[in-house]
């Protein structure tokens, strides 16, 4: 139906059904012709079949009326009934009325039936008498029909009548629902056992198992640039992901404390000499002095030992690479002013072409993974193109992100072919476990969460 021009609906008229009763046999004909006016108003397929169960009671004089649809498997479902706005698909009278029209034969025609006046819990029928019509397609097949009730008994000419309306709402109903919409959907026999049968095989394919996890592509063996003593950097002088020769300068620490420390060696070093000297001069006519002569050595053995000590500290304090390579750390802003210990990591001297992908497994996601496990890398960079790789190694005792829970660490090695992807780079890893089925490779996540939540 075309909708490219706005059409005025006129409200259906109403009837009073009790003074139209006489008028029916006189001027039945002029209803008809008024009802089939109303039928092609309706704006769809539903209003159609509210319209066909209420207002067409001035014609045909029912009690109660029922449209239904039939389905692909040629049996008829209840759709409207009279007085109702939406039918209750589990209620007695929707079941025993679908069960009664799909157990009759021959509903292709119309025909005029009575009913067993019993329902299921023993309630009764009042409207015993039926006129069936039924609904034709451009197929000359059945795809709806009209069930009119009543306590009085159908004529011939209601049946004729009947017939009449039910070509025009058929006709109506062409027109507001495409053909292969005229029946209702409904899922082949077939299907009732072939589909649960599928899956149950399906469930015992075998296919690898699975999991995602984020990684990032790190250094294979970096030299760890740490620091020498404790202190406070000062400068860096070289740049983040630079590239260093061995020698060259990396960063220096605040030397003010280190030249205060080697000139107070210093200092003690000369007090430990003059001791040492008078004490030696003394000792010829002083035997006290003599015996000090052996400490004084001493003390002066340990004032050059930390004067040294010192001296060392103070060359100390501009850190040199000791190798080169692509030198790695996070910015200079990080650095600069930084207290740092003993032994604590600063930088990073990596070499490019040796990188590995680290790969944070989440407890919630793990599986059993073995050495040599296949691994697919998607960049965040380039996520239409994998990369392969092996597992190395994985830990065996989760570690806490510093985002926020616990994972395990793996580590992938690159294949040998192509060019390794820049240090830095971020995505996402698919690890490839022991072969399962595909029944628990799908409800291993919900297996796993309804036992932690029921503790079996």
């Amino acid at each position: 139906m075309s909708n490219s021009s706005p059409v005025t609906q006129v409200p259906p008229k109403t009837y009073n059904f009790e003074e139209l009763a006489p008028v029916r046999s006189a001027n039945r004909l002029g209803i008809l012709l008024v009802t089939e006016e109303e039928s092609r108003k309706a704006g769809t397929a539903a209003e159609l079949a509210f319209y066909a169960v209420n207002d067409t009671q001035a014609l045909m004089g029912f009690d109660h009326a029922m449209y239904f649809r039939v389905d692909r498997r040629q049996r008829f479902h209840l759709e409207a009934a009279t007085s109702l706005p939406s039918i209750e698909r589990n209620a007695p009278f929707t079941q025993w009325i679908e069960n009664l029209l799909n157990a009759r034969p021959a509903m292709n025609q119309s025909c005029i039936f009575m009913f067993d006046r019993r329902l299921r819990g023993g309630e009764e029928y009042p409207h015993r008498h039926a006129l069936w019509l039924p609904l034709f397609d451009r197929k000359k097949q059945v795809f709806a029909g009209i069930l009119f009730a009543r306590r009085e008994p159908w004529e011939d000419a209601d049946r004729l009548i009947g017939e009449r309306l039910a070509g025009t709402i058929a006709h109506a109903q062409w027109a507001l629902t495409p053909q292969g919409l005229l029946r209702r959907f409904s899922m082949p026999r077939w299907l009732l056992w072939a589909v649960p049968l599928g899956l149950a095989v399906l469930a015992f394919f075998p296919v690898s198992l699975t999991t995602l996890a984020p990684f990032e592509v790190v250094a294979d063996q970096p030299e760890v640039v740490a620091a020498p003593f404790d202190g406070v950097i000062a400068q860096v002088a070289a740049d983040p992901n630079a590239t260093v020769a061995a020698g060259e300068l990396l960063f220096s620490f605040e030397a003010t404390e280190f030249k205060a420390r080697a000139d107070i060696a210093l200092q003690r070093e000369l007090v430990a000499e003059a001791k040492l000297a008078t004490s030696r001069q003394g000792s010829f006519s002083d035997p006290k002095a003599k015996r000090d002569i052996a400490v004084l050595e001493k003390e002066l053995e340990l004032a050059k030992a930390e004067r040294n000590y010192a001296d060392e500290l103070l060359g100390r304090v501009n850190v040199l690479a000791s190798g080169g390579g692509l030198l790695i750390y996070s910015s200079r802003n990080d650095l600069i002013g930084r207290p740092v210990a003993t032994g604590e990591r600063v930088m990073e001297i990596a070499d490019p072409a040796r990188v590995v992908y680290r790969v944070d497994l989440p407890v919630h996601d793990s599986i059993a993974i073995k050495s040599g496990a296949e691994v697919r890398i998607f960049l965040d960079s380039d996520p239409l193109n994998a990369r392969s790789s092996k597992v190395r190694d994985a830990a065996y005792r989760a570690t806490e992100q510093p985002g926020g829970g616990m994972a395990y660490r793996i580590v992938a090695i690159p294949d040998t072919q192509g060019k390794p992807p820049r240090i830095g780079l971020r995505g996402t890893a698919r690890i490839q476990g022991d072969p399962v089925s595909l029944g628990f490779f799908l409800l291993r996540r919900p297996i796993s969460a309804a036992r932690q939540y029921l503790g079996w």
